[in-house]
């Protein structure tokens, strides 16, 4: 049930702005920091000696790339709006 107020709504943190405050969030805090991860995961991986280690490697590697470059597709789709 939202709020019937605008002060009321800010006070839940239930207004239409807030949602769009928590997706800017993790597009551009949260995905960011999980592609450092994944790339610091894809570096450990990748300098280990055995065969599985070195396919999981690859794995991080994509992973790394989605959530790092999703924000700049973010940006230049708004744009485009």
């Amino acid at each position: 049930m939202m709020p019937h107020t605008r002060a009321a709504a800010w006070a839940t943190g239930r207004d239409e702005r807030g949602c769009r405050m928590a997706a800017s969030g993790f597009f551009f805090v949260v995905l960011p920091c999980l592609a450092i991860v994944s790339f610091t995961c894809f570096a450990a991986c990748r300098s280990q000696r055995h065969r599985i280690f070195k396919a999981l490697a690859y794995v991080f590697l994509s992973a790394g790339l989605v959530c790092g470059l999703t924000p700049v597709g973010v940006v230049i789709w708004a744009a485009t709006l």
